[in-house]
């Protein structure tokens, strides 16, 4: 009798720009989790890779929206919040001015774990540990390994736009480019 094979489903979503959606009344992101836990209208996932753009702002985001990012992904029911690995959207890069860079991403998206008691992210639950720093990293299942590197458009004007504003994303670091060569 011939088994059968064990799938693996990732799934990658991106753009939930919760305060902006929120401003118009959407749970944008807390839609998108409940829709794929639904019986009948969902889908199987083992892992959910969130390509960032968490915020919507145009300018930079701040405590209440990632607030609001934690809440909706609490609307899990199925899965944990540990199961998905999150990189920094354009949208997400914080001010020139911020002492900390990119600060609001750390904290609430959290891929490395760091910052539970904010994002939710517990790494010990990780279903794939993690190698590497908040901006770029690893993680391995099976014969498939998986690079993460986040959109680097924090600390002055965003690259590609000046003046004009905006954030474009792709944006990544040498020492990124580098860790990615390798």
């Amino acid at each position: 009798m011939a088994s059968v094979p064990r799938q693996f489903n990732v799934w990658a979503a991106g753009d939930s720009h919760v305060g902006t959606d929120a401003k118009q009344n959407r749970k944008s992101l807390a839609e998108a989790l409940t829709q794929s836990e639904d019986p009948e209208r969902g889908f199987d996932w083992d892992i959910m890779i969130d390509v960032g753009d968490l915020s919507g702002t145009q300018g930079f985001p701040q405590d209440d929206e990632g607030q609001e990012v934690v809440e909706q992904y609490n609307a899990l029911k199925q899965h944990h919040r540990s199961q998905i690995y999150n990189i920094a959207g354009n949208h997400d890069a914080t001010g020139p001015d911020d002492p900390k860079t990119q600060w609001w991403f750390l904290k609430y998206g959290d891929p490395l774990g760091e910052h539970t008691e904010h994002s939710g992210v517990d790494s010990t639950k990780r279903p794939f540990p993690v190698q590497g720093q908040w901006d770029r990293y690893s993680f391995q299942f099976g014969n498939v390994l998986v690079l993460m590197m986040s959109d680097r458009n924090d600390g002055g004007p965003p690259v590609g736009r000046g003046e004009r504003g905006g954030y474009p994303a792709g944006a990544v670091t040498g020492e990124t480019f580098k860790w990615w060569v390798e």
